[in-house]
């Protein structure tokens, strides 16, 4: 009878559920499609200013070397015809050949 005064029991109830955090603290993404060469991540690890994390493939895709390539044309060919366009209205005559493609020789007439 003592016992039973002195005494605890425990209770162990077994029940199916599930941990989900709260909230998200943050969501870190990479705006690089070039590919992982080296993965230094880990759990829980402390990093200082400097660490390597992440150390990605310098080659570009094929894709974003054609695209720049066509946009370095392109320019190139407006800072062309944009220097006509100077040298024309600097001589007050039409040194265009023709129509171009931006426009320019509209600009003088």
């Amino acid at each position: 009878m003592i016992f039973s005064l002195v005494a605890t029991k425990e209770i162990t109830v077994t029940s199916q559920g599930e941990i989900a955090p709260t909230s998200v603290i943050a969501s870190i993404q990479s705006t690089s499609d070039n590919p992982i060469l080296a993965n230094h991540l880990v759990a829980n690890q402390v990093v200082e200013k400097g660490d390597l994390l992440i150390k990605y493939s310098e080659t570009m895709e094929e894709s974003q070397k054609t695209a720049l390539a066509t946009q370095l044309q392109r320019l190139e060919k407006q800072k062309e015809g944009l220097g006509i366009l100077k040298q024309s209205l600097e001589k007050a005559t039409d040194l265009f050949s023709g129509e171009d493609e931006f426009g320019y020789h509209n600009t003088f007439m």
